[in-house]
């Protein structure tokens, strides 16, 4: 009887997540998951428990309590915190900015240095063709939630080929969030060498299964030989930190 139970349970789970990425798929192919996603925020924001740090000013605060995953935003808000209090040196970056949610973030913690902002502003590539997240957004949408900033520089176009002319930049904190294999192993490989001793590097995704693992297996391969070790965070999607040595 209690085999017969745990073989209904796991058929019911196995059906259940089959389910689930059929209808994501689906989703995609018809241009309906940046509108799920957005609904989805509205409900999960509405049962949130907000936890309110001194380290940084109410008007952060009230940005990590708007967001869509508040346990990032604040774990970016603490690291952004510490590399001022530390007086590390170097520029921000964030690669994969979709709509500058996270940006704004940045760019008001670190006012006094350059954030890049690294993106398509208009999706994957072509071909990724069916892949339909992220389109909408572009420069315009960023420009108007940064307001009056004047402390970042968008870079438009396709990592690592907007990256060039910033190979002798120093780094304090980046943010990878693009997602793909790629873009995200030329990202690590670009930001690592250029980071300043108590730096930051963020990497979203690392434990999503799209993409087949895609940010964690650019990261996991790189990081390999490096002295650093990850910390895995338990965020919306798995993020992972590495501070630099």
């Amino acid at each position: 009887m209690l085999h017969e139970q745990q073989g209904r349970q796991e058929f019911s789970f196995a059906f259940r997540d089959r389910a689930r990425e059929g209808a994501k798929l689906a989703l995609l192919k018809i241009g309906l998951d940046d509108f799920v996603r957005a609904a989805a925020r509205r409900l999960t924001r509405r049962n949130r428990c907000s936890v309110s740090l001194p380290t940084y000013s109410p008007s952060i605060q009230k940005m990590i309590n708007a967001s869509v995953d508040q346990v990032r935003y604040t774990s970016v808000a603490l690291a952004l915190a510490r590399v001022r209090s530390e007086g590390i040196v170097g520029q921000a970056a964030e690669c994969g900015v979709y709509r500058g949610e996270l940006s704004k973030l940045i760019c008001s913690m670190l006012d006094d240095r350059i954030v890049y902002l690294f993106d398509t502003f208009e999706g994957f590539r072509a071909i990724d063709e069916d892949d339909n997240r992220f389109r909408d957004t572009s420069m315009d949408v960023i420009m108007k939630r940064l307001g009056q900033r004047k402390n970042y520089v968008l870079r438009k176009g396709y990592f690592p080929g907007t990256s060039h002319g910033l190979e002798q930049e120093q780094f304090a904190f980046a943010m990878l969030d693009f997602d793909k294999y790629e873009p995200t192993l030329s990202a690590i490989e670009f930001f690592y060498p250029r980071m300043t001793t108590g730096g930051y590097i963020f990497a979203d995704d690392y434990n999503d299964t799209d993409s087949d693992r895609a940010v964690s297996r650019a990261i996991d391969a790189y990081m390999r030989d490096k002295p650093e070790r990850l910390v895995e965070l338990p965020d919306q999607y798995g993020s992972v930190v590495i501070r630099k040595l």
